[in-house]
């Protein structure tokens, strides 16, 4: 446990650096105005449709089109030591009607399946290159919290 705790740390923290190095941020003015527009998180990257919790590209892309620029995701590490977007594997079964077992999946498995038949699943590459995308022409990038499951 403490281990994974360790390793979950140092993702986050290399996360957080390839995020403004991919963004090409350098310095972020924290201005009033722009936290006064924008209040609202999507959580799990926002609802899609009728659906909650998928932290899928297509949740992501919506709630940024809706004006969201605060994201929540959750992370989660496969069985081959990849880091994907999910809560955890209980949630993962339940949105592809998979059965849950005591061994999490691979990577492969994880990006073969597509949540409730409808959205992709992503993983850490994935959503940098959508961050970098959705930031094209504005000021103030999106801003991302990352949550571990466990």
């Amino acid at each position: 446990k403490v281990i994974k705790l360790l390793l979950l740390t140092a993702l986050f923290i290399f996360t957080v650096g390839a995020w403004w190095y991919v963004i090409g941020v350098k310095e972020i003015p924290m201005q009033l105005q722009w936290h006064e527009k924008n209040t609202l998180v999507a959580h799990a990257c926002g609802g899609v449709g009728s659906y909650q919790l998928t932290n899928s590209p297509e949740a992501l892309e919506e709630n940024y089109q809706k004006g969201y620029r605060i994201f929540e995701a959750d992370m989660c590490m496969t069985a081959d030591g990849v880091l994907v977007l999910e809560h955890d594997w209980q949630t993962y079964c339940r949105k592809t009607g998979m059965e849950y077992q005591a061994d999490i999946f691979t990577y492969q498995d994880f990006m073969g399946e597509k949540f409730y038949d409808v959205f992709s699943p992503m993983d850490l590459p994935g959503m940098m290159e959508l961050l970098q995308k959705c930031k094209k022409g504005e000021k103030q990038p999106p801003l991302l919290q990352i949550a571990g499951a466990e």
